[in-house]
């Protein structure tokens, strides 16, 4: 009873976190007392959010270290997540053989299995692809499933059809930040004109807001802007 309360509870501090960025300073410092805590520490709903939230905040060793014990099918698939976004397919490739030998069959393994072969390259992108094409036509066209397809096909160079993976997922969520995200890089490779691709990038900044693509893009904007500065300065 006491797990399940902890486990509850760490679903509702996720909740709060992804509701408003304003609530991150409170949740962290909650997360923080309950990691620390004998009682709640070792329970994997816990770590599972601890990971999740680490992971939207871009602190990777933090989340490697929150689901390093890896006792569920979705700590271990997190982990692989994890690895995928330090570059590490190497230590992805082992936390997906572990997701196997517990459940080779199931969904999350399935998928999990997509992520690393689009990572790996060469034949293995074709391979996800049939994947992700598989688990679409089995449980439906998902936003997740549809850039995944999208993904697989910007990994061989046939942009066209990307776009028209991720012109479907944009319908059914308009603010989902993969979408977006896989746009943007889409759009540039098919030569959409700069009003389309800043219109992508408009809806990310309102979406997601610290997402990696909007602070590059702040941050070229801001060194474009004092380069300029600079020029006017010397001339």
């Amino acid at each position: 009873a006491e797990d399940a309360q902890t486990a509850l509870q760490a679903v509702k501090l996720l909740a709060t976190f992804l509701s408003s960025k304003d609530n991150e300073e409170i949740v962290m410092v909650t997360l923080k007392e309950w990691l620390s805590d004998p009682q709640s520490q070792n329970n994997p709903t816990l770590l599972l959010v601890a990971g999740i939230i680490h992971l939207h905040r871009n602190e990777l060793e933090e989340a490697a270290k929150a689901l390093h014990a890896g006792t569920t099918l979705e700590m271990v698939s997190l982990q692989v997540q994890v690895y995928l976004r330090m570059a590490r397919v190497d230590i992805a490739e082992k936390s997906l053989s572990l997701m196997s030998k517990m459940e080779d069959d199931a969904t999350l393994t399935q998928l999990t299995t997509a992520w690393v072969n689009l990572a790996l390259g060469g034949e293995k992108v074709q391979e996800a692809f049939y994947v992700f094409q598989e688990l679409a036509d089995k449980y439906n066209e998902t936003p997740l499933l549809l850039n995944g397809m999208a993904s697989a096909q910007m990994h061989m160079g046939k942009f066209e059809e990307a776009e028209k993976y991720l012109l479907k997922a944009l319908q059914k969520s308009s603010s989902d930040t993969q979408t977006l995200q896989n746009l943007v890089v889409c759009s540039q490779h098919t030569r959409k004109a700069p009003e389309v691709v800043n219109r992508y990038l408009a809806s990310l900044s309102r979406s997601a807001p610290s997402c990696s693509v909007v602070h590059r893009r702040s941050k070229l904007e801001k060194d474009f802007d004092a380069a300029a500065a600079g020029f006017k300065a010397s001339a």
